[in-house]
């Protein structure tokens, strides 16, 4: 084979060869990229589930003090309520034409009737 020959056949292997390792490089870097999408997904897709289980224990936890603040201050104010509308109630008794302690406004036995 003359050298001219063999240099042509030479140069066109090595351009094959030079496309064939780029389509190749760019074959793994695709399934790289994918493999590492695919990752991230996953890893988008547990963070948002997280969140979203931290973010219902959050209101959950938010609801448990507010009810607590709510029913610790209720019971607070619930003896001083019950003494102001007990209060009212006597300074009516008389308007109505009976004292505290008159039969009238007793129950028979001090117990509530029933229906």
């Amino acid at each position: 084979m003359k050298p001219a020959t063999r240099l042509t056949l030479l140069a066109a292997l090595c351009h094959v060869r030079r496309t064939e390792i780029a389509d190749s490089l760019v074959d793994l870097f695709i399934r790289l990229v994918l493999k590492i999408n695919t990752r991230a997904e996953r890893t988008l897709k547990a963070l948002a589930a997280a969140s979203a289980a931290d973010e219902l224990r959050y209101k959950a936890r938010v609801r448990t003090v507010l009810r607590s603040t709510y029913s610790k201050h209720w019971r607070q104010m619930f003896k001083p309520l019950l003494k102001a509308l007990e209060q009212r109630v006597r300074d009516r008794l008389p308007l109505l034409g009976g004292q505290p302690g008159d039969e009238r406004h007793q129950v028979a036995g001090d117990r509530c009737p029933t229906a």
